[in-house]
């Protein structure tokens, strides 16, 4: 952070952030010296407080002395409030700076100094100094900062273990795809002969202590990450406590302020990463980040699902044999005792990739009149909201246990591999319904059709696709239609009950 201080001279002045949303949120946390205020246009905000501090109206600014004062444009609507700042007679970089690339520079300053620093502790520790077992509590309490020797080699002293840092801190459903790329990993680093380390999604936790892999476990709180800077301090001090050897990071759509920041804070030697498709990087974030590694593997296939691109990983790694896999669930899986049921799923990460919850409902209905079948409602927390809607729209003279936000992980996977079917948006149920082999249908949106669902890896019991065939696909998500609120894209919306029952009625005995 001092370098950063001494290329500015923007940290002695008073400082004011303009814009009250999410992009203030990660920008205040970075920030060296505290700020005064905040301004924000909407009426609605003026006199509100966050964290203490006051939200005042833009004409608050023009009390001001200018050259005394620093305003961080924080939102996305920065060429609109530069406007708004000159005809006040401020100007730009003297007066007004854009928040997003201020917070830029100083996550990159912190990385920075969290590697060098990750370097020297690296260089001065020459032996284990302790351990704490499993992942709760404080990160520095739960880190070894030693590895387990290898018998033989050195004059019978015994060789080390290379530590091996895999990072995979997106969603859960990305998790579960990941899992079948392991055995290749086993294969390219002999477990007796490395120690496997992960700095994972804290959601997906349950799910990487079972397979018994890793050593060490660090959980990351995407949220907390990204705007608690003690968190965020915290958690890169117990990567970096791990003395990796080695950090991997197979995610292909990579992210500066999260994944990559792992990755180089770790203070490994050899990091590792996807060239990606940039899709979650602006070009600044790239052009800083791709130094951060020492290896990029450049996608030779830019449109490959993602079971055959986690293969292509390990291929490039140095096991050219390597062939993907659906991947098998690796937890004991109990019977849920009770009637035959079905599951449905009616959140999404995303609002907008949920199908209306009055089709769910419709659909449900006539499922449970044709079948006998009783239904479950299912997802994580949050989505409690979703459950009551269904409720209410499914009526009476049908079963339903509503179980939105009440089960863990492994709860969740007993329940789905229970189930006469699964149907659900695209989210991480339908790949774990193909991880316990259960049936499931997914409602399927074009935003990055193909990349997650539809399978093309061999295996039993891949989701089934429904989807609405439009000739945007592959748009990212980026829709080029005008919604209003939670309104679904129109590819998702566009999808009939009747798309879905002929799916259904198939299955059916």
């Amino acid at each position: 952070m001092n370098r950063f201080r001494e290329r500015s001279p923007l940290w002695d002045k008073k400082l004011v952030i303009f814009g009250t949303g999410d992009a203030s949120r990660r920008l205040v946390p970075l920030l060296p010296s505290a700020i005064a205020y905040y301004v924000d246009n909407a009426a609605a905000q003026w006199g509100q407080r966050i964290d203490g501090c006051p939200v005042q109206p833009p004409a608050k600014l023009l009390e001001e002395e200018r050259d005394e004062l620093a305003v961080l444009v924080a939102s996305s609507y920065y060429d609109e409030i530069s406007a708004q700042l000159c005809s006040m007679g401020f100007t730009e970089h003297i007066h007004f700076f854009r928040g997003e690339q201020v917070a830029l520079h100083l996550f990159q300053a912190l990385i920075e100094e969290r590697h060098a620093r990750a370097c020297l502790q690296k260089r001065e520790v020459t032996e284990a100094t302790g351990e704490a077992e499993g992942v709760s509590g404080s990160v520095v309490e739960r880190i070894a900062v030693g590895g387990e020797r290898v018998e033989g080699g050195n004059g019978g002293k015994g060789e080390q273990k290379k530590r091996i840092l895999f990072v995979r801190v997106d969603a859960i459903g990305d998790s579960i795809l990941w899992l079948d790329s392991i055995r290749g990993y086993l294969a390219l680093y002999s477990p007796d002969r490395h120690e496997y380390l992960l700095a994972c999604n804290e959601a997906s936790v349950d799910l990487w202590q079972s397979t018994g892999y890793f050593r060490k476990i660090i959980p990351v709180n995407r949220k907390r990450f990204l705007v608690d800077k003690a968190y965020l301090t915290d958690t890169l001090d117990g990567i970096a406590a791990l003395a990796a050897d080695v950090a991997i990071q197979p995610t292909y759509s990579r992210e500066f302020r999260c994944g990559d920041a792992i990755v180089y804070a770790s203070g490994a030697v050899e990091r590792i990463g996807w060239d990606g498709d940039g899709a979650n990087l602006t070009a600044e974030e790239r052009r800083i980040s791709d130094h951060w590694y020492t290896r990029l593997i450049a996608a030779t296939e830019p449109a490959l699902m993602e079971l055959e691109r986690n293969a292509a990983f390990v291929r490039a790694l140095g096991l050219p044999e390597h062939q993907a896999a659906i991947p098998k669930w690796p937890l004991p899986l109990e019977t849920v005792e009770g009637r035959p049921y079905f599951i449905i799923f009616p959140g999404a990460g995303n609002r907008r990739r949920c199908w209306p919850i009055d089709r769910f409902a419709a659909i449900a209905r006539r499922l449970h009149e044709e079948s006998g079948w009783d239904c479950c409602l299912c997802g994580g927390p949050g989505e409690e909201e979703l459950g009551h809607a269904f409720l209410d729209q499914a009526g009476g003279g049908m079963a339903v246990t509503n179980l939105i936000g009440k089960l863990s992980l492994s709860e969740l996977a007993n329940w789905i591999h229970g189930a006469k079917l699964v149907i659900s948006n695209e989210t991480s149920a339908v790949h774990m319904a193909a991880a316990v082999a259960t049936t499931s249908l997914c409602l399927l949106g074009g935003g990055h059709f193909g990349r997650f669902v539809p399978y093309t890896a061999p295996g039993e019991h891949p989701p089934i696709s429904v989807y609405h065939r439009m000739d945007c696909f592959d748009c990212n998500w980026t829709c080029r239609f005008a919604l209003k609120g939670d309104q679904p894209w129109p590819c998702i919306e566009g999808i009939s009950e009747a798309d879905l029952w002929q799916r259904i009625a198939a299955l059916l005995p």
